[in-house]
C-alpha cells in the first residue's frame, strides 16, 4: 500500500489504494489510531466539514455508518469462528473431511483460482441432502463410499435453474414460450473440481472409483467471448490516439493475441532483442494458462504497429520500466481484476457494446493473422493455442461474412467463362 501523504487540511491524508487511485482518510497521524475513509473522497463542501468537525471532537465522522460497520465486524467475527470450527465438524472419511484434506495439499495451494475452488467446495458440503429438509444432514457429512455418481449428479444439478418465459421469435416476431437455462458453466466447473478432489482420494486409497467422471455435464450453448469487428477496432482507434494508456493496452491485446491475464503483465522481461527477420524484436510469453509448472508459451513478433504504439507510449512517459502497462501513480502493474474493470470502462467510453471484451481482440488477432497469409501453426506460435480446434472455430465465424464478396467475384468470373465457352462453341 502506498505511503499516506498529508493534505493541506490537518488530519486529512491522501493514501492511494493498491491500484493507484486517490483515497482520502481522517487520521490523527499516529500509529495504532484508526483511519476513517472520507465519503466519496470529496474534501470540500458542507457534508465534508460536518464530518471533519465530528472527527475532531473524537466522534465517528459518519454516525449512520457506525452501526453498519459494527454489524459487519460482528458478522466477520462469526464467520471466522465458524471457519475455525469447520475442520472438526465433519466425520473422518466423509465428503467434507476429504475436501478439507485436499485443501491442505500443494496441488490445491498451487491452483491459480484456489479461492474460487474453495468457495464452491464449501458450497457442496453445506448443501442439505434433502432440499425439503434444509436443516438436516448435509453432503459434507456423507460417507465417501456413498458419494457415488447419483449423489454427485444430484448435487451439481442444483447449480442449474430453468425458467419459462414469453419471448418474441426473432424470425417470425410471434410470441412463444422459451425455457431459459442458467448455471451450466458453473455446474461444469464444479464437476471438474469435484473430480480433482476425488483424484486426490484415489491416490490416498480412500476411494477406488472417481465417480465424478460419469456425471453428465451441461450442454452450454453460445460461442463464448464475442469477436470484435473491424468497425469496432476503428472506433477504438478514433477514441484513443497513440501515446495513451488505453491505446497501448488495446494494441498489446490486438497485436499479440494474448488473454487479459497475460496482457496486463506483458513487459521487458519477456522481450527478446532484434534478430534476423525481426527488426523490432519479439516477446516470449509464459502464459497464465497451462499446467502447474508447465505453462503454455507464446512466441510473438513485435509488429510494426505495436512497435509504433510502444514508442508513442514511451515518448509520452506512460510506459513502465518493467511492465508495459503501469499504474498512474507508480511504476507497478495493475491487479488483474482491477485491470479488467478499468478496460470495461474504457470500452464503454469508446462505444464498444457490452459483451465485447479484451478477449474478443484475441479472436480478431487470430483471424487477421490468417487473413494476412499465416497458416494455423503460425497462429498457434503467437497465441499459444495447443490445438487447431479453436483457431478453426474463430476463423469460421470471421470469414463466413468476409467471404461473400469473394463468392460473388468467383460467381461472376465463372459466368463469364461459361458465356465465353458457349459463344465459342456456337461459332465453331
Amino acid at each position: 500500500m502506498p505511503k499516506a501523504q498529508k493534505s493541506p487540511i490537518r488530519y486529512v491524508y491522501d493514501q492511494p489504494n493498491r491500484h493507484g487511485r486517490t483515497r482520502y482518510y481522517f487520521w490523527r497521524g499516529e500509529k495504532g489510531q484508526r483511519k476513517f475513509r472520507v465519503k466519496d473522497d470529496i474534501v470540500t463542501g458542507a457534508a465534508f466539514y460536518a464530518a471533519y468537525s465530528r472527527f475532531l471532537d473524537g466522534q465517528h465522522p459518519y454516525p449512520d455508518q457506525e452501526a453498519v460497520e459494527k454489524a459487519r465486524t460482528d458478522s466477520v467475527e462469526e464467520r471466522r469462528k465458524e471457519a475455525k470450527s469447520t475442520s472438526t465438524k465433519f466425520p473422518v472419511n466423509s465428503w467434507g473431511w476429504l475436501c478439507l484434506e485436499y485443501m491442505k495439499t500443494d496441488t490445491f495451494r498451487q491452483q491459480k483460482n484456489k479461492r474460487a475452488i474453495e468457495g464452491q467446495l464449501r458450497w457442496t458440503w453445506d448443501q442439505p441432502l434433502r432440499r425439503s429438509n434444509p436443516d438436516g444432514r448435509t453432503y459434507g457429512d456423507m460417507p465417501l463410499d456413498r458419494f457415488d455418481t447419483e449423489a454427485i449428479q444430484t448435487l451439481v444439478d442444483r447449480k442449474v435453474t430453468t425458467t419459462d418465459i414469453d419471448e418474441n421469435a426473432k424470425r417470425t416476431g410471434k410470441s412463444q414460450k422459451v425455457t431459459k437455462t442458467t448455471g451450466g458453466p458453473q455446474k461444469n466447473n464444479l464437476i471438474k473440481w469435484v473430480r480433482g478432489v476425488l483424484k486426490f482420494a484415489i491416490k490416498r486409497k480412500l476411494v477406488k472409483v472417481n465417480y465424478a467422471h460419469f456425471v453428465e455435464k451441461e450442454q452450454v450453448k453460445g460461442g463464448g467471448y464475442k469477436m470484435w469487428t473491424d468497425e469496432m477496432w476503428d472506433r477504438m482507434v478514433h477514441a484513443y490516439p497513440l501515446g495513451t494508456k488505453q491505446r497501448l493496452t488495446f494494441d498489446l491485446a490486438g497485436y499479440t493475441g494474448q488473454r487479459r491475464g497475460d496482457v496486463y503483465l506483458l513487459g521487458w522481461d519477456q522481450y527478446i532483442p532484434p534478430e534476423d527477420g525481426l527488426p523490432y524484436g519479439s516477446l516470449r510469453v509464459e502464459q497464465e494458462k497451462g499446467d502447474v509448472g508447465d505453462p503454455y508459451v507464446a512466441h510473438i513478433p513485435i509488429l510494426d504497429e505495436l512497435h509504433e504504439s510502444l514508442e508513442a507510449a514511451k515518448a509520452n512517459g506512460i510506459l513502465g520500466s518493467k511492465f508495459f502497462v503501469r499504474q498512474d501513480h507508480k511504476d507497478e502493474p495493475y491487479v488483474k481484476e482491477s485491470f479488467g474493470n478499468m478496460v470495461r470502462r474504457w470500452l464503454d467510453k469508446a462505444g464498444i457494446p457490452n459483451g465485447f471484451s479484451l478477449h474478443g481482440l484475441r479472436k480478431l488477432c487470430v483471424c487477421r493473422l490468417i487473413e494476412r497469409g499465416c497458416d494455423p501453426h503460425d497462429v498457434m506460435a503467437v497465441t499459444g493455442h495447443q490445438t487447431l480446434k479453436e483457431i478453426d472455430r474463430y476463423a469460421k465465424a470471421y470469414f463466413r461474412e468476409k467471404k461473400k464478396a469473394d463468392v460473388y467475384k468467383k460467381w461472376r468470373a465463372g459466368m463469364q467463362e461459361a458465356e465465353t465457352a458457349t459463344a465459342t462453341s456456337r461459332v465453331a
